[in-house]
């Protein structure tokens, strides 16, 4: 890839940044701490809502909630955090607890944990029948606290068919949000003994709180979850929204760490099967189908109607992407310019297209963003990143069981849940957003962007050896920190993935655990 980022000092890479930077979404700052986690600080303080109990329609009470309520104060507990438990609560007692969080001291804590057990469709359910946004009632409100700058954010949402969250002017990172299902889906509870997902966290923190990275937990209980649940007749496919930059081990601060609880588990021990790329309707772990490398598509928005939108540089990632995949053996297809007929066409045909001898598929879109998913067309129109990109790949039978990778250079979006179900396999995506919720995603105007560059820079250099995954994570964690000290604050990438434990090697077309 001949670009001048190439460059591996940091310094000469991101020199002329702050003259001729261009956005494409903006945002807020967040505010970072250098604090040294391990040092005298103590475990996380864990917040809980538990609602439950619905006094106007008790018809829709959530029977089992108060079984996971109790297994995650005892997993907890045994981490040595702090915990609190608000039950039943009405939205007034949900902010009253969010304003309590935002005055809290958190100076000697490692960071928050905050479990919503709850119903949920677009926002979640209050026992008094009212609604509040995840985002914009709970997280954003927690900026304003100085003492949580810097520190994990751990979000565990049990609640059915809830979106990945909505566009709000600025969340807090680092964060990582675990939902117990994708948006347009149900997640399941057992009357007696709980739901899926909690229970499953439960038992694994339970083993492994104490040793692993909670971002390895969280994949091992995602695929768990998966499996048991399709053993049973259902689907529910839990995902994750993630800006952590660094592990995060709770017994980095347990000073004298109990033994993990043993305690009999509520789930059945189910055999973890994963899908290899192979093509559908054939064994999974057939050697004979060899595979063909990915197809990417790379939609750029660069020149728009109206001028003012023209997004200098763009050309330069551009020729980076094209240089990276085709290094990789993929079979790279440009859309320039599109306007929005030329993307709803583009996807209507992928939609149909027999895909059934490609290993993957990845969709690079660059453009100006805004709220909820949209990306901005050449002709002054609009399109959603889930509803016009995502749903129709999804309905693709030939990439069922196959990893779709959207790469983003725009604001960061959502996948929404629709008013019903959705009709379709939401497996196996990740979409790499070049920013986070409410934050800029930047872009050079004669070296393209950082995300971009960093992402090619990290596929040229390691998409032969390791999954991409694993790059994804790096390339995340390089923008933030190798950024001059004006805006790194501001580069803050993420991602929302359901491949759980899975991992695709673009080089060996291999897409198994």
């Amino acid at each position: 890839m001949n670009t001048p980022v190439q460059n591996s000092n940091s310094a000469e890479k991101y020199q002329p940044i702050s003259e001729v930077f261009q956005c494409d979404a903006q945002g807020s700052l967040p505010r970072e701490s250098n604090t040294d986690f391990r040092q005298n600080l103590l475990p996380p303080h864990v917040c809980i809502f538990n609602h439950e109990v619905f006094p106007n329609k008790p018809q829709i009470n959530r029977r089992g909630s108060s079984k996971d309520v109790e297994n995650l104060h005892k997993t907890f507990s045994s981490l040595e955090c702090s915990i609190e438990i608000v039950c039943n609560p009405t939205l007034a007692m949900v902010k009253d607890t969010v304003r309590k969080l935002t005055l809290k001291s958190f100076d000697r804590l490692s960071g928050l944990v905050l479990v919503i057990l709850s119903y949920g469709d677009d926002r979640i359910h209050t026992c008094d029948e009212k609604m509040y946004d995840l985002d914009g009632d709970v997280l954003e409100p927690l900026v304003e606290n100085n003492s949580l700058s810097g520190k994990p954010k751990i979000v565990i949402i049990q609640a059915s068919s809830l979106s990945t969250g909505h566009y709000t002017s600025k969340i807090p990172s680092p964060y990582i949000k675990c939902f117990s299902s994708t948006g347009g889906y149900f997640s399941y509870r057992n009357v007696g003994k709980g739901s899926f997902f909690i229970q499953v966290l439960c038992k694994e923190m339970d083993l492994h709180g104490l040793t692993k990275d909670f971002r390895s937990i969280i994949d091992d209980v995602n695929a768990m979850v998966e499996s048991h649940a399709e053993s049973v007749g259902r689907m529910q496919v839990p995902s994750i929204t993630s800006t952590l930059r660094k592990p995060f081990c709770f017994g980095d601060y347990v000073q004298h760490a109990n033994a993990p609880i043993s305690r009999t588990s509520t789930i059945a021990t189910v055999p973890r099967t994963y899908a290899i790329a192979t093509v559908p309707g054939t064994s999974l772990g057939n050697s004979q189908l060899k595979l063909h490398s990915p197809l990417v598509y790379i939609l750029n928005h660069e020149m728009f109607i109206n001028s003012d939108k023209d997004r200098s540089g763009s050309l330069i990632d551009v020729k980076a992407l094209r240089s990276t995949f085709e290094s990789l053996n993929c079979d790279v297809h440009e859309v320039q310019n599109p306007t929005l007929a030329v993307v709803q066409d583009t996807f209507q045909k992928l939609e149909t297209e027999n895909l059934e001898l490609r290993s993957a598929l990845v969709i690079a879109i660059l453009s100006h963003g805004d709220c909820n998913g949209l990306i901005e067309a050449c002709d002054d129109t609009a399109y959603y990143l889930n509803k016009d990109v995502l749903f129709p790949l999804f309905r693709n039978d030939t990439l069922r069981g196959k990893p779709k990778i959207l790469i983003v250079q725009a604001c960061k979006g959502t996948l929404e849940a629709d008013s019903n179900l959705i009709g379709y396999n939401p497996r196996d995506y990740i979409i790499c957003y070049g920013t986070s919720e409410g934050f800029k995603a930047y872009r050079h105007t004669s070296f393209g962007s950082p995300f971009i560059q960093t992402l090619c820079q990290h596929m040229d250099r390691y998409g032969k050896k390791k999954d991409f995954l694993k790059i994804i994570q790096a390339v995340n964690q390089s923008v933030t920190e190798e950024a001059p000290l004006k805006y790194r604050r501001e580069m803050i990438p993420s991602y929302t993935s359901t491949l759980g434990k899975k991992k695709f090697y673009f080089w060996h077309n291999t897409y198994t655990e």
